[in-house]
């Protein structure tokens, strides 16, 4: 390798790739391999790899180079060093190998030379460290394959994601359930215990399906995807794959058995509701103001009108709302019934569509649809009236 060699980059492309790869690193300790990304430089492209150890980030950007090689430097140092020449439109980034240093000059043209100025160093670890932070997400016996529209996946990933449980120490309930329908159909499933979605999808897989990804994942993915375009995904046994536009992404499958979702979907919903979305988001939004910490909502559903009840016990406050014909129809028994406001709130949002279908039996599950499409559907448990 040869000392002082360099890239040049678009700064503001350079920073923006950083600042991704730098949001699923966990470990905050400088002087830790984990704390860093890895820089390549392979035929004028610039590779930025980063890791959580569960997640692995990689992202592909053009640059100006003449040699390849490698380094690895603290992803939150190196992030404030580049964001510090913003007001550049390119910038050099020199690696200095004797004193295992990359150093950032700011580029100034005119019309006979390119003038650097500004000058930043930063430490870079050891070829050493180098080796024992490498990890490769190709070379994987994936046995699952598909293709998918991003924008597809991204509607997918909004009705999912938002159910499973965010604490990691819940282990399967903190994924996201992939598997397949009677009609071989790709099926999403997520909960956290107290609600969950259910998502087919217009895929048909003829293998067997039956793995756990970490919703962690998906959330990344959401704010990376651009809406254009195709996303591949494969998985293999020990590993979950995503590719599209200059990125691929990788995690480790979560272990275990998945709770058998299909029991807590109710076989047929005695009560049936179709409610205007626009007017139940209205509603719920002026009732939530007087709902208190136990986020309990009173839905009482009679023939003519659907009451929202919100109070706060300990003030006093109470709060009641009312969604009338013919923005509410209802064939049913009169119930009362209540919900985790927050839980219902999250779940209409996914919703693109004018009405809403609201089903259940007497003190049981409560079930969200579409009218006549249930390709999602989404339960909430009740809670207690007491």
């Amino acid at each position: 390798m040869l000392n002082n060699t360099f890239f040049i980059c678009e700064t503001n492309q350079i920073t923006s790739e950083i600042e991704k790869a730098k949001g699923i690193i966990l470990n905050r300790n400088m002087n830790d391999i984990w704390s860093a990304l890895l820089i390549e430089v392979k035929r004028s492209n610039l590779i930025i790899k980063s890791t959580d150890r569960n997640i692995f980030f990689e992202s592909t950007i053009p640059i100006i180079s003449e040699t390849d090689f490698k380094v690895l430097i603290n992803a939150s140092n190196f992030y404030d060093a580049v964001k510090a020449f913003s007001f550049y439109k390119k910038i050099k980034i020199v690696f200095n190998e004797n004193n295992s240093k990359l150093e950032i000059m700011g580029e100034l043209k005119d019309e006979k030379e390119e003038e650097y100025v500004d000058h930043l160093k930063e430490p870079t670890f050891s070829h050493e460290e180098i080796e024992n932070y490498n990890y490769d997400m190709i070379n994987e016996d994936y046995t699952f394959e598909i293709e998918v529209k991003q924008k597809s996946l991204k509607k997918i990933i909004n009705r999912i994601a938002f159910s499973a449980h965010f604490d990691e120490s819940k282990n399967v309930l903190n994924g996201v359930y992939f598997t397949k329908d009677e009609d071989s159909k790709l099926l999403l499933v997520s909960t956290n215990g107290h609600r969950m979605s259910i998502c087919k999808t217009e895929v048909i897989v003829e293998e067997n399906v039956n793995f756990i990804v970490p919703v962690k994942i998906f959330n990344f993915l959401k704010h990376l995807m651009s809406g254009e375009g195709i996303v591949k995904v494969k998985s293999s046994d020990k590993k979950f794959y995503v590719e599209f536009d200059n990125y691929k992404i990788a995690c480790s499958l979560i272990s275990g058995n998945y709770p058998d979702y299909k029991s807590i979907i109710p076989k047929e919903q005695k009560n049936k509701s179709l409610v205007s979305l626009g007017i139940l988001k209205d509603r719920l939004t002026r009732v939530n103001l007087y709902v208190d910490k136990s986020k309990k909502l009173v839905l009482t559903f009679s023939e003519f009108q659907l009451k929202l009840l919100g109070e706060d016990l300990i003030t006093g406050r109470k709060g009641e709302f009312f969604i009338k014909n013919p923005n509410y129809l209802y064939d049913g028994a009169d119930e009362v019934m209540a919900i985790n406001i927050s839980y219902f709130v999250e779940a209409i949002s996914v919703f693109e569509t004018s009405k809403i279908e609201i089903q259940f039996n007497s003190g049981n599950v409560l079930k969200l649809s579409e009218p006549e499409n249930f390709d999602f559907t989404h339960l909430i448990m009740p809670m207690s009236l007491g």
